[in-house]
């Protein structure tokens, strides 16, 4: 059973070092890109739900 989960364990870990080895330029603008489809994906209600709720259990 755990060979069949074998080959995410791989993919995880070549995503990890991809990203360690991606320079921060490079990073930052992949958070730009992620943040801008959520704002096209999500509707406004929800990112402020989500946004006060996070900080409502944050506290």
């Amino acid at each position: 059973m755990i060979n069949q989960w074998e080959h995410l364990t791989n993919t995880t870990d070549d995503m990890l070092l991809k990203w360690h080895n991606t320079s921060a330029l490079k990073k930052l603008q992949w958070l730009e890109d992620v943040h801008q489809l959520y704002k096209k994906a999500v509707p406004k209600k929800k990112q402020i739900f989500y946004r006060d709720f996070v900080r409502q259990n944050s506290k």
